[in-house]
């Protein structure tokens, strides 16, 4: 958790606390052989979601779980991202929803990132640093 980036860390960036939540069935290896015919190479046990394990209701988990260990509360966060590869809904801000369950101020800055393995990265790395990365150019032969 890191609300806002001028108060946390050296220099004035940081993570303040971290929070995981993860789907609390296992499917081990022998059921994936009995099904596909052999076991996965390298899985003894994968983690799979129960019916109301979406990423929508892991990500609340994790959030409260990340404030609870900053010894915070919702309304202190200035920033909130959700990322996931597969959102349960396709056409809806989830963080609206993520932020009213954390009791997040309807001021702070809202993100959602997905459809790709990369979300997770993109959530995480601040604005300031995608910005300055690179110049670009409508011309390939032009600089900017």
């Amino acid at each position: 958790m890191s609300d806002d980036p001028g108060a946390e860390g050296e220099g004035g960036r940081g993570i303040a606390a971290v929070g995981a939540c993860a789907p609390t069935l296992r499917v081990d290896a022998d059921s994936f052989a009995e099904v596909w015919g052999n076991s996965p190479r390298g899985i003894e046990v994968k983690a799979v979601p129960d019916a109301d394990e979406d990423a929508l209701r892991m990500a609340a988990e994790a959030a409260r779980r990340t404030l609870a260990a900053a010894d915070r509360d919702g309304t202190e966060v200035g920033s909130l991202a959700f990322a996931t590869t597969t959102p349960p809904l396709e056409e809806e801000d989830l963080t609206a929803r993520l932020g009213s369950v954390l009791g997040v101020p309807s001021t702070a800055v809202r993100q959602s990132f997905g459809a790709s393995t990369r979300a997770g990265t993109r959530a995480i790395v601040p604005d300031s640093t995608r910005a300055t990365r690179g110049r670009g150019s409508s011309s390939p032969r032009t600089v900017p």
